[in-house]
């Protein structure tokens, strides 16, 4: 049996298995709540330890129980659902697990295996008389793994993108060894490319110059600048005059199995290359390379592991550029004592404990903005009746804004920026008297929360 099509039924086996270890649970939890009859006025604390502790007795294996409250998380929100009611939801534990080693057997192992299988491309290479696209294509996307060191997968399909596309490259000029400016003869010079990737968890929003494009009409971007090896630049200047036309290209995923089958490596399924032998092991290669001065932290960045963004083009071209005043006024050491207390002294001495409406208003508020925005509007128009604390005034303007600006981000996106900051928010403003806050206290609080120009 092909290798491909048994990890895939063993993962297929998997997810049932979890699936009905899930479904039990829900029965059991079910048979309970029709028992006892659970309503808003019940006391939860009781009726949620009870489904505790039997669940622990019928799962009794860490991974089992762990499923099993997933199963008791998906009941609530089906029910809460059903019935219109607003019980909170259970917590689903989080399981601790010891981190892999990032120099372990295994990696020496099957890192060898790939470094060893680069003398063995370079053999291709000069046994090749002719270079199709293709062959530089699949080339390219390998040096740039094996001696530039991106194995972000995300990366490595962006690059493989803007092979096929107008493959602009910027050119970076630095001093040399003893210079102390760029302009002076000797400096280096260096290629980069910058990659665009889409990422709603991980990018940022698109900036035209100093202006938030709209960020309804695109998703949140990720940028990475990579400076392509000197094995990289051999191919892509070969390419150079090529018009790549992409339905004689290959597939990325196909280009990745292929390289495995030349070189023997394995790839057990095509349609994931991020987990096949070449990307995962490359960094074994090209951590031991001549030159090479990077920590195992920054290597688990180039891999993906650790996702971060840099700059878009403006900014990068611009970057550090801004005019530095060579005159600054002195400053006074009164000036570095200055402090204000007004605000906590006037602040009320009895604390408020935190309001119970901030469980469940996020979930409110992103269940109102799944619908239209008129219908959207509506909705948060009766959360803001419903609702009346100055934090959650607060919160619910905010989103009302955003939904009346003609301008503003779609439903999701809105929804997305209200999950990240909203609870931080009402964590932040608990036990705060907003009508006694400057806008400076604002102005410190908000600014993760600023989105165009619409703040709290």
């Amino acid at each position: 049996m092909d290798n491909a099509v048994a990890h895939q039924l063993r993962e297929e086996n998997r997810s049932k298995s979890h699936d009905a270890i899930k479904n039990e649970a829900k029965v059991l939890i079910a048979s309970y709540v029709d028992d006892n009859h659970i309503t808003t006025e019940t006391d939860l604390t009781e009726c949620y330890q009870a489904i505790d502790n039997a669940l622990k007795v019928r799962f009794d294996t860490a991974h089992t129980y762990y499923l099993a409250r997933q199963g008791f998380l998906a009941f609530i929100r089906s029910y809460n659902k059903k019935n219109g009611t607003d019980l909170d939801e259970p917590v689903v534990p989080v399981i601790a697990e010891r981190d892999n080693l990032i120099i372990s057997y295994g990696w020496m192992v099957n890192g060898a295996q790939v470094s060893l299988a680069s003398q063995q491309m370079i053999e291709i290479w000069q046994r090749k008389r002719r270079f199709s696209n293709n062959d530089l294509i699949e080339s390219a996307l390998y040096c740039s793994v094996m001696y530039g060191g991106l194995n972000d997968i995300d990366a490595l399909k962006a690059l493989y993108q803007w092979l096929l596309g107008e493959r602009d490259i910027y050119r970076l000029q630095l001093p040399g060894a003893d210079q102390s400016s760029i302009s002076n003869a000797s400096s280096e010079h260096l290629a980069l490319i910058l990659l665009i990737i889409d990422d709603d968890n991980y990018g940022c929003s698109h900036r035209k110059g100093h202006v938030l494009e709209n960020v309804s009409t695109r998703s949140l971007q990720r940028y990475v600048e990579y400076i392509p090896d000197d094995m990289t630049l051999c191919f892509l200047y070969a390419l150079k005059d090529k018009n790549l036309n992409r339905e004689g290209v290959k597939s990325f995923e196909t280009i990745i199995s292929d390289i495995c089958k030349k070189l023997k490596l394995q790839n057990k399924d095509k349609s994931k290359p991020h987990l096949s032998q070449l990307i995962k092991y490359a960094d074994y290669h090209w951590r031991q390379m001549k030159g090479a001065d990077i920590d195992s932290a920054l290597s688990i960045v180039r891999q993906g592991k650790i996702k971060t963004t840099g700059l878009s083009i403006n900014e990068l071209i611009n970057y550090n550029q801004e005019a530095i005043g060579s005159n600054p006024p002195p400053l006074t050491w009164s000036e570095l004592f200055v402090a204000s207390y007004s605000g906590s002294s006037k602040r009320n001495a009895n604390k408020n404990i935190y309001p119970s409406f901030s469980k469940n208003l996020i979930k409110k508020v992103q269940d109102a903005l799944k619908g239209s925005k008129a219908a959207a509007i509506m909705k948060v128009e009766l959360l803001q009746q419903e609702f009346t604390q100055p934090n959650a005034t607060r919160l619910l303007g905010w989103v009302k804004s955003l939904l009346s600006d003609s301008n503003s981000s779609r439903l999701d996106t809105i929804s997305k920026y209200v999950g990240c900051i909203g609870r931080d928010w009402l964590m932040l403003t608990m036990d705060e008297t907003l009508d006694e806050w400057s806008d400076e206290d604002f102005e410190a609080v908000n600014r993760p929360g600023i989105v165009g120009d619409s703040t709290f």
